[in-house]
């Protein structure tokens, strides 16, 4: 408008009639363009307030789409900008592989501590209360106990006596007492003695009615136990007679008809205490063996090994042994052709090279002839030092309660129906035999299953190991991912000569991927095989052949991880790190973002853990 003034003043002075016409068309034009240049300004403004750069490209440079973008499709680009700033803020908290590296150092970090403060409390508070005077009782304890032996004698309740006295002077020097019952009861007076702070029953479901005392020695009590496993059994007692006893003694206790020689301490505690808490994370058998308890426990189990790709075949191995019958022999009531089966076939494994460092066992459903004939033929075959070699155990499942073996060999025994196998009792056995083998389990049986009643336990186990001895074809390994990101992820590590492992399962858990590395070549830094730090190059923990290290790969979409699921990603995250697992986590949004940025981590993580691409092919 300035210089429009100036060209009207000189057409006056010129007298110029024609150029003064023009300005005035021109200064009427301007005029009608002033609330379009006021909308220009104000909208100017607003864009510069949230997007400067954009709106100086815009002035500086009009028209040129290449710079400030198609104006047609501006409400796109401004609705992708605003979903790239909030991307970004989101990702600026910091790099995801590094903030799960420092938590799993710091949960590692905390573990130790914990472990190494109440190591030096232990020490600091022997040191502060064994003195002299202690020393002495601890002492004289043991030597009574020295001269009780087996608490039969003469002299027994008078040594039971002093160990006692003993005890009283003894108690508080140690900080923990690990003994079996039978030896608490001996021990500790709740009479008399000091209550401990704590006191904790391991296999509660193993201890009888008369264990039911030891609680009565800690302020606070821990029952740990298993229902659905063996429970005292009353072979040989007169019930009536207990009965009787349980009527005249104890008229005022209520339930008191619960309290019989069949009661375990476990039971009473949960009729007792309000509250139980359910254990359910399982690490000794591969799933598909403790899959057949997982029934007992309303399928609650959470199993967490893997198959550690054991060149045994498979983890569940049944054998008919058609001609077998039960007959009275030297040992008593047996299945001999049952037995002569198993004993060949444990034979058998020890002399194959896949079974090399194993431990074995035999677990009999029926009868105690049966296990007294194997362990016989076994010793005889074997020889006392390949039987010792193997820790090989044979018995019925009350005496393999708590225990455990590489390969088991269950024997059924029965040739026939004439009995059922579905009272309580049968299943707590049956659940003892299924669940203590780590690596395989063969199950021996002579008698047809289908003439079994449906909820015979034994049917039940025997068609089981049936089922589960079918193998599962695996599928193209793209077609195993469950999404697309998972797909596109895939393809960029197998382009790069890497083995991976789609959905690779852990006990119930899956891992989207898993990324190997050849057996022998742990990371620079890390331990040797045998001695495996996470993700580093192992052998698996209950026999298996040495490994390579792994990196487990987790593609945490946007749609299906957002933040309502990544407490749990992170719960599950940690229960399997405790299993030795190293995790990286990759993003949707950065991958397809930045895709090489993204993979960059990758390579270096692996890199880190001495996976190398698989030039073999």
């Amino acid at each position: 408008a300035g210089r429009l003034w100036g060209e009207l003043h000189e057409a006056l002075t010129r007298r110029d009639l024609a150029a003064w016409e023009a300005l005035l068309d021109e200064g009427a034009r301007l005029a009608a363009l002033r609330p379009d240049a006021a909308a220009r300004t104000r909208l100017s403004d607003r864009l510069r307030a949230v997007a400067p750069l954009w709106a100086d490209a815009i002035l500086d440079r009009p028209g040129d789409a290449a710079a400030c973008g198609d104006p047609a499709r501006a409400a796109a680009a401004w609705r992708w900008r605003q979903a790239q700033t909030w991307l970004d803020d989101l990702h600026a908290d910091g790099d995801l592989a590094l903030l799960g590296r420092q938590l799993g150092d710091a949960s590692e970090q905390a573990r130790r501590l914990v472990l190494d403060t109440a190591r030096r409390a232990a020490r600091l508070g022997l040191a502060t209360r064994l003195g002299d005077q202690e020393r002495r009782a601890l002492t004289g304890w043991v030597q009574a106990l020295d001269r009780l032996g087996k608490g039969t004698g003469k002299y027994a309740p008078h040594w039971r006596a002093q160990a006692r006295a003993h005890m009283r002077a003894a108690m508080g020097a140690v900080p923990v007492w690990i003994m079996p019952t039978y030896r608490v009861m001996e021990s500790f007076d709740p009479g008399s003695d000091d209550l401990f702070d704590v006191v904790i029953v391991d296999e509660s479901s193993q201890c009888d009615i008369l264990s039911l005392g030891v609680l009565s020695l800690g302020r606070r009590a821990v029952v740990v136990g298993d229902d659905a496993q063996t429970s005292p059994e009353a072979v040989g007692i007169d019930r009536a007679r207990v009965g009787a006893l349980i009527d005249a003694h104890l008229p005022d206790v209520a339930q008191r008809s619960l309290l019989d020689v069949e009661a375990s301490l476990y039971d009473t505690a949960a009729r007792v205490f309000p509250r139980t808490v359910v254990l359910k994370e399982h690490f000794r058998c591969l799933p598909d063996i403790i899959g057949f308890s997982n029934r007992f426990y309303d399928h609650q189990i959470l199993p967490l090994r893997e198959d550690p790709e054991l060149a045994i075949g498979a983890a569940l191995r049944p054998v008919r042994v058609a001609d077998g019958a039960r007959t009275q022999t030297r040992f008593g009531d047996a299945n001999p052709a049952e037995a002569q089966a198993i004993v060949d076939q444990v034979v058998a494994c020890c002399a194959d090279g896949a079974y090399e460092g194993m431990t074995m066992g035999v677990v009999t459903l029926l009868g105690a002839g049966q296990p007294r004939l194997i362990e016989h033929a076994l010793v005889e075959r074997l020889g006392e030092r390949e039987f010792s070699r193997r820790a090989l155990r044979v018995g019925d499942p009350y005496q393999f309660q708590g225990d455990e073996r590489d390969v088991v060999f269950v024997s059924v025994v029965a040739d026939d129906n004439r009995s059922a196998a579905t009272r309580r009792r049968d299943l707590q056995r049956v659940n003892v035999a299924a669940s203590r083998a780590r690596n395989q389990m063969w199950v021996f049986h002579t008698v047809d299953p289908a003439t079994l009643r449906d909820d015979d336990v034994r049917r039940q186990l025997v068609e089981y190991a049936y089922a589960g001895a079918i193998p599962q074809a695996e599928g193209r390994l793209a077609d195993r991912c469950e999404s697309e990101f998972e797909r596109a992820v895939l393809r960029e590590i197998l382009a790069r000569g890497y083995r991976v492992r789609p959905q690779h399962p852990v006990g119930r858990y899956r891992i989207d991927l898993v990324v190997e590395g050849s057996p022998g070549h742990p990371a620079p830094g890390h331990p040797a095989p045998g001695h495996p730090a996470p993700g580093a190059a192992g052998t698996d923990p209950a026999g298996g052949r040495a490994r390579g290290p792994r990196l487990a790969v987790e593609c945490d979409g946007d749609r299906f991880h957002g933040p309502d699921q990544w407490e749990a990603d992170l719960r599950r995250q940690r229960i399997l790190e405790r299993l030795g697992w190293t995790f990286l986590r990759i993003r949707g949004s950065e991958f397809y973002r930045h895709p090489t940025r993204t993979l960059d981590g990758l390579w270096r993580r692996l890199d880190e853990l001495g996976i190398r691409p698989d030039v073999g092919g």
